[in-house]
């Protein structure tokens, strides 16, 4: 293996018959391949700092070592998650305001637009919109503070800001429509 760095100075002497692994907690760690009980035991004294995006294993002579994960997820692009909140939210923007607009279009050329798809798109596009603005707003908090995850405060401060802003929006808008409509 290429790009393998040494991040081990403790020799581990390896027994036949066992499978022998660094764990998440940085100790290495040692199982039976004969018993499918699957008990483990630590081996060695040394503790390995333990990097995300790094496999660790022993090399050939017994030392901790570890390679780059070449099929890792990109989790260190902080703007997946917005980018795919910014989807919801423009498709709620369009559901909100495509009726308005088919309205518009079928009064234009005469014809009757349905009571049904005119509240069933707007209520849609609230949720979608709601759903991707607190995606957004999640994705940033999480940028800025470095954290992986947020806690129950700052989701339910996301959420209630997002629903409140989303109100605010679908009502001015169509009021906007309405004032286009009827002048």
């Amino acid at each position: 293996m290429e790009n393998v760095e040494r991040v081990g100075r403790e020799k581990i002497n390896r027994e036949k018959g066992f499978l022998y692994y660094i764990g998440k907690d940085g100790y290495v760690w040692r199982t039976s391949m004969q018993t499918s009980k699957g008990r483990k035991e630590k081996v060695g004294k040394e503790h390995i700092q333990v990097e995300y995006g790094y496999v660790y294993f022993l090399d050939k002579e017994g030392y901790a070592a570890r390679t780059k994960h070449e099929n890792i997820l990109k989790e260190e692009e902080p703007n997946r998650e917005i980018k795919s909140s910014l989807k919801y939210f423009i498709i709620g923007i369009f559901l909100i305001l495509f009726p308005f607009i088919l309205e518009i279009i079928a009064n234009m050329l005469g014809y009757v637009v349905l009571a049904v798809a005119m509240f069933i798109f707007p209520v849609v596009g609230v949720i979608s919109m709601v759903s991707g603005l607190s995606g957004i707003f999640s994705g940033s908090l999480k940028f800025i503070t470095g954290k992986k995850s947020l806690g129950t405060i700052s989701r339910i401060a996301c959420t209630v800001i997002s629903i409140i802003l989303v109100l605010v929006f679908t009502y001015y808008i169509i009021m906007w429509f309405i004032s286009l409509y009827h002048t």
